[in-house]
């Protein structure tokens, strides 16, 4: 597949084990989400109990570069449940091979590909970065 800047593209991530490792924010894939990720439509998935983003910009220092947070606190689904990613490609209106999910744990990134979307697992942001610019090419 090759990446067309017309073709809407979803990059779905994980918070805990990605965007903040251990108790800090992983700032090296922040500043890249911010300035230089090819794919602008940016959301959250997360089993956390959260709705907005203002406890990731107090606690961690986390901006809003994101579009939504679909959260296990309002769908009532955590991950790898399928129901909270139909949920999410729901909210966004994306079709799941639009769609690229990030996590550190294997038993969600499957879950996401079993629904068609495709499936980064997070190991650290070199790995990542690799990884996402071959997805999108």
């Amino acid at each position: 597949m090759e990446y067309d800047d017309e073709r809407k593209m979803y990059l779905l991530l994980d918070i805990s084990g990605v965007l903040i490792i251990g108790n800090e924010a992983n700032h090296e894939l922040i500043e890249y989400l911010v300035s230089s990720c090819p794919i602008e439509r940016i959301s959250l998935v997360t089993n956390l109990d959260i709705t907005s983003g203002d406890v990731l910009t107090r606690r961690y220092g986390i901006p809003e570069f994101y579009d939504e947070i679909i959260s296990a606190g309002e769908t009532g689904y955590t991950k790898p449940n399928p129901k909270i990613f139909e949920e999410a490609l729901r909210r966004l209106g994306a079709k799941p091979e639009d769609c690229i999910f990030v996590d550190d744990t294997v038993d969600n990134v499957e879950a996401a590909r079993s629904l068609g979307m495709k499936g980064i697992l997070y190991r650290n942001f070199v790995a990542f970065r690799a990884e996402l610019e071959t997805l999108i090419q």
